[in-house]
C-alpha cells in the first residue's frame, strides 16, 4: 500500500509542479523587466498578478524536487529501475521550462519585448543542457538489456545459454549393424540412416564421411 500510494502521490505532484512551474514562467517572461513601486517614477509597472507567477515558478521548482523525493523513498530498493523516474521528472521540468520561456517570448502570443527575448535565449541555453542528461539517464535506466533479463533467473547463467545450442545438436553414433542374410542390402538401408543424421544436422561432415568410408568397407 505505501509503495503504490508514494507512486500516486509522487507522479501527480511531479505533474501538477512542473505545470504550475512552466505557467510561472511563461507569464514573467511575458511581463519583461518591470518594477512596482519606489522613491523613484516607475515607467513599466508589473502588471496584476507577477507575484503569484513568480511564487508559482518557486513552489513548481520545490515541488518537483519533493516529488522526486516522495517516489525515491516508495520501497523495494532492490528495483534497478528506481532512480529512473526522478531523473526523467528532473529532465522534464527543465524541459518544460525552457519550452516556456521561448513560447512566451517567440509565440504567436508574444509581447514582442527585447528583453522578453533575451531573457528566454538565456534560459533556454542554461536550462536545455541540465535537463538532457537527466531524460537520457532515466530512458538509459527504464532499458535493461535482454541478456541482463536472462541472467536474473534462477540458476541461468552465460555458460548454460552459450552451452544450449551445443547440447541440442550433440550427435548420436548411428545405429549398429544388424544381422541379416543380405550384407548389401543392410548396408545400404545404414547408408540412407547416416545420411537422414547429416540432412538433420546431427552429424557433422566428417563424422558422415569417416562412417561413410567404414560401411563401404564392410559391403
Amino acid at each position: 500500500m505505501r509503495y503504490w500510494l508514494a507512486t500516486l502521490v509522487g507522479l501527480a505532484l511531479a505533474a501538477v509542479a512542473i505545470a504550475a512551474a512552466a505557467w510561472g514562467l511563461y507569464g514573467l517572461v511575458r511581463t519583461g523587466t518591470c518594477a512596482s513601486g519606489g522613491a523613484y517614477q516607475v515607467v513599466q509597472p508589473c502588471p496584476e498578478g507577477t507575484g503569484l507567477r513568480a511564487g508559482a515558478l518557486v513552489g513548481g521548482i520545490f515541488g518537483t524536487l519533493l516529488a522526486i523525493f516522495i517516489y525515491a523513498l516508495r520501497g523495494r530498493s532492490g528495483n534497478p529501475n528506481r532512480g529512473a523516474a526522478g531523473l526523467m521528472a528532473y529532465g522534464l521540468m527543465m524541459f518544460a521550462l525552457s519550452a516556456a520561456s521561448l513560447v512566451a517570448a517567440f509565440g504567436p502570443a508574444s509581447s514582442d519585448r527585447a528583453d522578453s527575448k533575451t531573457g528566454a535565449a538565456i534560459v533556454a541555453f542554461v536550462l536545455l543542457p541540465l535537463g538532457l542528461p537527466g531524460l537520457i539517464g532515466g530512458l538509459r535506466k527504464r532499458g535493461p538489456s535482454m541478456m541482463s533479463r536472462i541472467s536474473s533467473f534462477p540458476g541461468a547463467s552465460m555458460s548454460t545459454v552459450a552451452q544450449t545450442p551445443s547440447v541440442m545438436r550433440t550427435p548420436s553414433p548411428p545405429p549398429a549393424p544388424t544381422p541379416s542374410g543380405n550384407r548389401t542390402t543392410d548396408s545400404l538401408a545404414r547408408l540412407e540412416q547416416l545420411q537422414a543424421l547429416r540432412a538433420s544436422g546431427a552429424i557433422t561432415e566428417a563424422e558422415f564421411a569417416a562412417k561413410k568410408a567404414e560401411i563401404l568397407r564392410e559391403m
